[in-house]
């Protein structure tokens, strides 16, 4: 209980420093200054660590009772996807403030480190238990950093986010008799409409757009204009 009340004041003063790197032109220096965007990425990173740390422990318990699989899925309590998406919000902000100032843009080289990899991967491949909304959010700040830095397109694909997002716009084979995939993406207009933006960041560069061609999300992305998931949601 005690940890769940510091990740709300935690939330609460992410929230406090977005709004002042917004209103106040001089804030996105001082937090700079102050490796403001490493300190939340590790604390980003430590969240999701704790939460995948959390789940295999559990399965590993619930495989010696019930000696059932492990289970395919991260089970987030209310506190840390509050906390997650304050920072993640917040990332995104100072990443597109520092595109539209004269601040030399830090997305791409923050991209490249292991932390945010790791977060954006682990987002796209439980996906479902993240929630839509938070992963409309690592989408457009992935489509954003790509779009500044194009360089980075190189990092994306090889590192493996590439596969994990294309693998999450395709879905999952729920049936192995049938070649038909059926769509994860949640039915959140914001994530719907991140999907195609990150698809184009992808294809910056000659050796992106041939490996999203090869991969072809195309027929997926269209699925969702006429699947019942989408079309009639729940």
């Amino acid at each position: 209980q005690i940890h769940g009340q510091v990740r709300f004041v935690a939330s609460q003063a992410i929230q406090i420093i977005e709004g002042a790197i917004v209103t106040h032109n001089n804030a996105l220096s001082a937090f700079h200054d102050l490796k403001g965007v490493d300190v939340l990425i590790t604390r980003l990173e430590k969240e999701m660590v704790a939460a995948k740390d959390e789940q295999l422990t559990a399965d590993a318990d619930l495989m010696k009772t019930d000696n059932t699989s492990e289970t395919h899925e991260r089970k987030l309590v209310a506190s840390r996807r509050v906390l997650l998406f304050s920072i993640v919000n917040c990332l995104t902000v100072v990443f597109h403030q520092e595109s539209n100032s004269s601040t030399t843009s830090n997305g791409g080289t923050q991209l490249r480190k292991p932390a945010l990899t790791f977060v954006i991967t682990e987002v796209m491949n439980y996906i479902e238990s993240y929630g839509g909304v938070f992963a409309a959010l690592i989408c457009t700040l992935l489509s954003d950093v790509m779009n500044s830095d194009p360089h980075v397109v190189y990092h994306v694909h090889k590192s493996g986010i590439a596969k994990s997002f294309i693998e999450m716009v395709k879905g999952e084979r729920i049936n192995t008799c049938n070649e038909a995939l059926e769509p994860i993406v949640p039915p959140v207009p914001e994530l719907i409409m991140a999907l195609p933006n990150v698809i184009a960041a992808l294809a910056l560069t000659s050796e992106g757009a041939s490996q999203v061609s090869q991969s072809n999300p195309f027929p997926a992305l269209l699925k969702i204009l006429y699947h019942p998931k989408y079309v009639m949601p729940r």
